[in-house]
């Protein structure tokens, strides 16, 4: 099954046999950059951070909306909808946070989510980081919009 990662949920205990489930996001990665190139900028993202590479190169703790840490390459990705390693917009590289589905996945993503170096910044890992930021206004400041 396909399920999003950063919607809390649980599956159905199991009685017996095994279960794989896969995350992804279904878009053609050589159509994807272009796409997003020349679209407007959603009325919800701050237009810098967007539309520019590095934009939110400052994040290192992952706190300013971040939708996933990639251990491997030490990222976070801000966009919930593809890859989007520092900035808010799309990136060009790849990661197992936003892991190839079809035509088949690709071996060493399986290996690094299943090695547990992929952080869903909404997840209950960062539960005290996420009530830091939000409950001491230096960090928000911190983490304003440029």
């Amino acid at each position: 099954s396909i399920y999003s990662p950063l919607v809390p949920h649980k599956t159905q205990a199991m009685l017996q046999g095994t279960r794989v489930g896969l995350v992804g996001s279904l878009y053609e990665p050589l159509q994807l950059l272009p796409w997003v190139k020349s679209e407007q900028v959603p009325k919800q993202a701050d237009a810098a951070r967007y539309t520019r590479k590095n934009s939110m190169s400052f994040d290192v703790f992952c706190l300013a909306s971040a939708a996933c840490w990639d251990a491997t390459q030490r990222r976070c990705h801000h966009n919930l909808n593809w890859q989007s390693a520092l900035t808010q917009g799309v990136s060009e590289e790849t990661s197992a946070c936003f892991p190839q589905v079809y035509p088949r996945p690709l071996e060493h993503e399986l290996a690094i989510r299943r090695s547990r170096q992929i952080v869903n910044a909404f997840g209950p890992e960062m539960a005290t980081a996420r009530w830091l930021t939000f409950s001491f206004p230096l960090f928000k400041i911190a983490l304003s919009p440029l």
